[in-house]
């Protein structure tokens, strides 16, 4: 069987601040340890906007997606696939989600997001066809969502800076019949390579790779 690797939480220098590495950088480095493709996860949230706030929001787009866009161009010259996803982070409280199933013009078309209570962007994200997949649930001072507001959970955080209580992130996620994700949640380049999914095929855009999210086709979790 053909299996294909594919980080699914990853952040750049351009867009999220706590990122020290380039996109470009980052595409390359995960294309040399051999892995097929990433989903560029920045930072969406106040802290990235409000500074922004007397500017249109298009424009305040353009500067969220200048990770994302660097990481593609250069995927497009090395052969890695990347993907574009967010990391929210709503205004009511700490806890992020990963969110995956939209393109680049459902940010410019749906503005400020990270107002929402985690309730209504549950209800929204799914009237639009996405997967939210809460983020590191365990970690300190952070709490699990109710699970019939998810899609899925990170059950492995590979980030050796923070303590994210994988374990008991796979409790929940199989107490409650969600569906499980692994991710390196790259920011530095120890981080490079800590996590991810090994999936049947390699999507060519979110789309498909939603779908295999959505059908529970992952074949295994990358846990290092």
């Amino acid at each position: 069987m053909n299996s294909f690797k594919f980080d699914t939480h990853v952040h750049t220098f351009e867009t999220s601040p706590c990122g020290i590495v380039l996109a470009a950088n980052a595409v390359r480095y995960y294309k040399k340890v051999g892995y097929n493709g990433v989903v560029i996860t920045d930072h969406y949230n106040a802290d990235f906007f409000s500074p922004r706030q007397n500017q249109p929001w298009e424009h305040s787009i353009d500067e969220f997606l200048k990770g994302f866009r660097n990481a593609h161009a250069e995927g497009i010259k090395t052969g890695l696939i990347v993907l574009l996803g967010i990391e929210i982070r709503l205004e009511e409280s700490i806890e992020e989600y990963l969110v995956y199933g939209f393109d680049e013009d459902f940010l410019y078309n749906n503005p400020e997001l990270y107002k929402l209570d985690f309730k209504t962007f549950s209800n929204f994200a799914r009237s639009n066809g996405l997967l939210v997949y809460q983020a590191h649930p365990f970690r300190r001072w952070f709490k699990a969502a109710p699970p019939l507001l998810l899609d899925g959970m990170e059950v492995y955080n590979g980030n050796p800076r923070h303590n994210s209580h994988n374990d008991r992130a796979l409790e929940y996620a199989e107490k409650y019949g969600l569906r499980q994700l692994s991710g390196s949640d790259f920011h530095h380049p120890e981080d490079l390579a800590r996590g991810g999914v090994i999936l049947p095929e390699a999507p060519k855009n979110i789309s498909g790779f939603k779908k295999l999210l959505f059908e529970s086709r992952i074949i295994d979790l990358i846990k290092t």
